[in-house]
């Protein structure tokens, strides 16, 4: 009966809950839960799916010129980048406040870097982002 239950959810299109049940099963976790923790869990793990797909997908369809994130940017003395604002911003406060951004600098700073950064930052809360490169 598992395997057809499994079976039923791949078809479905429920990889999260698929992987769950999958694990639960092979583990013999399913006797820990009653049935109502066991179907939240199968559930929120189809959530986390289906958002981080959704994530993912966004950013792939975005195109980024560069693999950038917030956590591998370069904070050094004489890039002048300040890691609080850069952090702060990561927040997307500004979004709520519906405030724009415009990163100024050098040529060779990382400008471009630090926009994509915070651009993969961003898809997480909103879906339409624009950039504006010279």
């Amino acid at each position: 009966m598992n395997e057809t239950t499994l079976s039923k959810m791949k078809q479905m299109k429920l990889y999260g809950m698929h992987g769950a049940f999958r694990t639960a099963i092979e583990t013999g976790k399913t006797d820990d839960y009653t049935l109502d923790q066991f179907l939240s869990m199968v559930i929120d793990a189809e959530w986390d799916d289906k958002l981080n797909r959704k994530i993912e997908r966004a950013i792939k369809n975005a195109r980024f010129r560069y693999k950038s994130s917030i956590e591998n940017i370069i904070y050094d003395e004489t890039r002048n980048i300040d890691k609080n604002t850069i952090l702060r911003l990561a927040e997307c406060e500004f979004i709520e406040k519906t405030e724009n951004i415009l990163i100024t600098g050098s040529t060779g700073v990382g400008k471009s870097y630090i926009g994509f950064a915070e651009k993969v930052s961003f898809i997480q809360p909103v879906s339409t982002i624009f950039y504006f490169g010279t």
